[in-house]
């Protein structure tokens, strides 16, 4: 932790390519860097829940975030529907997170209090989209997971891992 000084000038970088397999088809894939100089330290068990926003520092580094995604879509009926799955993987280095029993309140020293560690988060997502019409939208299903490491002995946390689903579905024009 802390040596964000020199790295308060990295890039962004972002790349995205599709390949047309033909003239319904599309593999697609993106990499892109992302680096975050605030922190959100929350913590939601006090009996009023605390938000307190930490810039990166002399103590603490800013989070960065590295992902990479594939997907193959397809289109029906004249491009009036796609439907596409995509995976994707991302990697955290110097995720925040409170050390148990942390003092968050009027704390002048919260960076002691704090743990600095990696985390992984992988999913896929299935959609189905409704393009043209009077009546467009989509539905998708989505599979998320994530794991997160702290401090220096850098073992993954079991208990940290979450597997989650999501489903939601979102219409345009007219009523039914």
């Amino acid at each position: 932790m802390g040596n964000s000084q020199a790295r308060s000038r990295d890039s962004e970088p972002r790349f995205s390519v599709n390949f047309q397999i033909d003239e319904v088809s599309s593999v697609k894939g993106s990499y892109n860097h992302m680096i975050q100089y605030i922190h959100l330290i929350s913590n939601t068990t006090a009996a009023t829940p605390v938000d307190i926003y930490m810039p990166a520092g002399r103590y603490i580094d800013p989070a960065n975030v590295d992902q990479v995604g594939l997907g193959y879509f397809r289109n029906f009926f004249s491009n009036s529907y796609e439907s596409s799955v995509e995976v994707y993987y991302k990697y955290f280095r110097d995720l925040v997170d409170y050390k148990d029993e942390a003092e968050l309140l009027l704390n002048n020293t919260l960076e002691t209090e704090l743990y600095s560690g990696d985390g992984q988060a992988y999913g896929m997502e299935f959609q189905f989209k409704k393009k043209r019409g009077k009546f467009t939208g989509f539905v998708s299903y989505t599979l998320i997971a994530s794991r997160t490491i702290r401090g220096r002995n850098k073992q993954w946390r079991s208990v940290s891992s979450e597997l989650g689903q999501n489903a939601r579905c979102e219409s345009r024009g007219h009523e039914l």
